[in-house]
């Protein structure tokens, strides 16, 4: 990953869990060794808030800019340059990352501060869980009490 974070301005995470993050920003061989001053990571992954904060307040240790940016729209929305991201980061933080950003996407909304994209992100995923469940029970009852359900 070295040689992948030197000599540029951005750079992009995406990874599954936490730990993933973590050790691309503190290994040996991750961004904070490696990457040179000035560089902004923009990490669209879905995290922990509190971690996403922490790391946030690590990377000017390392004279670089961290800020949580996890997306919404999955691999159609990825596909079609059209997610969502939710951000978490200081004004100015969250305009400069509208530069990267917007080449991926059509919105980014600014969430507050560091760690705050990722609740904003936390809370999309609880609220389309809910929905989901909601529209599978709707249809299981319905189905039960006789309705077709293609027409439901």
């Amino acid at each position: 990953m070295a040689d992948a974070v030197k000599d540029v301005d951005w750079v992009v995470t995406c990874l599954p869990k936490t730990d993933h993050v973590a050790d691309a920003l503190r290994s040996p061989e991750g961004i904070f060794a490696n990457a040179n001053e000035g560089t902004f990571i923009c990490d669209v992954s879905t995290i922990s808030p509190v971690a996403s904060a922490e790391f946030a307040a690590e990377a000017p240790k390392h004279k670089m800019t961290f800020i949580d940016t996890p997306m919404s729209g999955g691999v159609t929305g990825a596909e079609a340059g059209t997610l969502t991201f939710m951000i978490g980061a200081e004004p100015e933080q969250y305009e400069k990352s509208k530069e990267l950003l917007m080449g991926m996407g059509k919105n980014c909304f600014h969430c507050g501060g560091p760690g705050n994209g990722e609740i904003a992100k936390l809370v999309n995923n609880l609220i389309l869980g809910i929905t989901m469940i909601g529209v599978s029970e709707g249809f299981a009852i319905g189905e039960k009490l006789g309705a077709d359900p293609k027409l439901l």
